[in-house]
């Protein structure tokens, strides 16, 4: 009987285990990158900065959770970062050999300074601001981050999401600059 319990004792242990292990909790990060397509109007004074009308965002956070990580939900985040803001200025003219090129009098080096907030509704937080020092033609800008995780997650797990620009420029500017801004974030989910 003895040599029975001493045969059967490492099954009951790898299987208290393998037990164990079943019900352990689980955390994933996904990554989710937003695309935000908005006007900046041509501005006409270096004095006042210019705000524009918010922006709302097209993120469904549940889709892109859903998409990525199967059995999550957005009621699994624990945290959400975002990791980097860029801005990109669409095309507006050809060069004299016909290839298309950035307007060269209305670009982000006509800007002095760029601030990013975030609302829901409720609450607007500074995403992050940039100056800008250079007065060449500039058809890409990075926006430093400064929004803290905290403040993100209420943000994008709400259905009224929006986005606040405001620009002050140092150069006036003749026409709108279409911009393409790309948000990536990494989101953490546990369960």
């Amino acid at each position: 009987m003895k040599n029975k319990i001493f045969i059967l004792a490492p099954y009951v242990i790898l299987l208290y285990t393998a037990c164990n292990k079943i019900s352990e909790d689980v955390q994933r990060d996904i990554i989710i990158k937003d695309s935000i397509f908005f006007d900046i109007p041509a501005q006409s004074s270096i004095t006042d900065p210019g705000t524009l009308p918010e922006i709302p965002s097209t993120i469904n956070i549940e889709e892109q959770i859903s998409n990525q990580a199967k059995g999550f939900t957005a009621a699994h985040i624990k945290l959400i970062k975002l990791n980097s803001l860029n801005m990109l200025l669409g095309i507006t003219e050809k060069d004299r050999n016909g290839r298309d090129s950035v307007d060269t009098q209305n670009n982000f080096g006509n800007l002095e300074t760029i601030k990013w907030e975030i609302t829901n509704g409720t609450e607007t937080n500074l995403v992050g601001n940039a100056s800008v020092s250079s007065t060449g033609v500039l058809s890409t800008l990075t926006i430093p981050v400064s929004l803290t995780p905290e403040a993100l997650l209420p943000y994008l797990t709400s259905n009224t999401k929006k986005l606040k620009v405001t620009v002050k420029v140092k150069k006036i500017t003749t026409k709108p600059m279409k911009v393409k801004a790309i948000a990536i974030y990494t989101v953490t989910l546990y369960k």
